[in-house]
């Protein structure tokens, strides 16, 4: 826990804690060893003031205002021991399509299959069926929870009914009071919901969003409900979480959907939790016809989103915004070249096939000799960490101090470095050029070739 967290009604933060540990140890133990030994808090333990932290200069209303809960240190101790004995067991019981507050778990692990689901999406042009992916927002998510389905989501997984009753009072013996001006008004005590910025509550919450996979699970089974794979092989999916948000896939029928809404029914009843459909959203695959994606989503309430992306370069708005382009090709960027006398080759491309070959101007045989010159001189460079002329390229000390070459220096940060490179056919008449684009750290970002 960190140690510079708001402090509650008794002023003391947990770095009070810390710096005095020494003196207060023997008192502090004895508290939180008689809550386990009794189940019963101390009144004072378990109030917590509400801050209201305005989101705007003017807040005109309660949305207007950030509610920071103040929690006691003492109760904050309890439930974090309470939390370290759940901690090794979540893995086992929550399921492992949940990827947040579970140790051994990354939330990145989801986001992959996720963006996987929706490139399959993107690109199933063939069949009747369509599929659909809707992201469901859980409104108010812990404020809703009711503590009779969280006792008996409990219950059912199989805690040990002492474990259940010192957890359910580290919930339900909260009381609030608002904090205003500086003066402390009102006592609240909620009927249900999880106080946010405990240490224990992330768990009971995945706890109770357990139901509806558990729900998902049965519609499945019976087969109401159909998961996709993205390919041949690859196991079924049908939904994912993402803490308070979760993501449902089935296929785009009218009986599906109101499967979908039978479910969401039932979990929102027994739960207390509802969907937002505000910001919640549908996307469906490119198969999906149009009526019957206005069919669906006036049945589950739910908008269907889609961004519009230009890939044009927003200077020229002709071609496609590649790092070629607006490096190289780009009309401005033509320009400015052009205003250092330097211009750029790539829009001459055919002014200088003719020069180089029908006008032979430069044999081929010569350019390959000028450009080992130049390859021998950055072998030279890199040897040296300096850019030596073209006299005693070979390795001879020709560069001096304060002869103006020039130190091969690393990319900076969030710099971009460009190689190119070059084959010349005389016997076709004809050349190649390639680009590779890669950041500061080294991977790659864009590979151009042209003949």
């Amino acid at each position: 826990m960190l140690p510079d967290k708001s402090p509650d009604l008794d002023g003391m933060t947990l770095a009070f804690y810390q710096k005095c540990w020494s003196i207060i140890k023997n008192d502090a133990i004895k508290v939180v060893q008689q809550f386990f030994q009794t189940g019963v808090f101390a009144e004072d333990w378990s109030v917590s003031n509400i801050v209201l932290i305005p989101k705007k200069k003017s807040p005109e209303h309660m949305t207007d205002l950030r509610l920071i809960a103040l929690s006691n240190v003492l109760h904050k101790i309890i439930t974090k021991v309470i939390t370290n004995r759940m901690k090794p067991i979540m893995d086992l019981i929550v399921s492992e399509l949940q990827s947040a507050f579970i140790p051994g778990r990354l939330i990145t692990d989801n986001i992959m299959v996720f963006f996987e689901v929706l490139h399959y999406l993107k690109r199933k042009r063939q069949g009747k069926v369509g599929f659909m992916a809707m992201k469901l927002d859980m409104s108010k998510a812990y404020d809703c929870i009711k503590l009779i389905f969280l006792e008996s989501m409990l219950c059912r997984l199989g805690f040990d009914q002492w474990w259940i009753h010192l957890l359910l009072q580290c919930v339900t013996s909260t009381r609030y009071m608002v904090t205003h001006n500086g003066r402390a008004m009102g006592s609240i005590i909620p009927t249900r919901g999880i106080r946010q910025g405990d240490p224990l509550s992330p768990y009971p919450f995945i706890i109770c969003a357990k139901g509806l996979p558990a729900l998902l699970k049965k519609y499945e089974h019976r087969g109401w409900l159909h998961g996709y794979k993205v390919v041949n092989g690859a196991p079924r999916v049908s939904h994912l979480l993402f803490a308070d948000d979760s993501y449902l896939y089935s296929k785009a029928t009218e009986d599906e959907t109101l499967c979908v809404q039978e479910l969401l029914g039932k979990f929102e009843e027994v739960s207390g939790q509802k969907v937002n459909h505000a910001k919640s959203s549908i996307f469906y695959s490119s198969n999906t016809t149009t009526v019957v994606q206005d069919r669906v989503s006036t049945l589950l309430e739910l908008h269907s989103k889609h961004v519009n992306v230009s890939s044009l370069c927003p200077v020229c708005q002709s071609k496609d915004e590649t790092i070629l382009h607006r490096l190289v090709s780009c009309p401005e960027a033509v320009l400015c070249w052009n205003r250092v006398r330097i211009g750029t080759r790539s829009t001459r491309g055919k002014a200088r096939k003719d020069l180089m070959w029908k006008e032979k101007v430069m044999r081929a045989g010569d350019i390959v000799v000028s450009a080992k010159r130049y390859l021998d001189q950055w072998r030279h460079a890199q040897n040296s960490n300096l850019e030596v002329s073209w006299p005693g390229i070979r390795g001879e000390a020709t560069s001096k101090a304060g002869d103006g070459a020039k130190h091969w220096i690393l990319l900076q940060i969030n710099s971009i470095k460009i190689n190119v490179d070059a084959s010349m056919f005389e016997r076709e008449n004809g050349f190649g050029f390639g680009m590779v684009a890669r950041d500061s750290n080294g991977f790659l970002i864009e590979v151009e070739v042209n003949g």
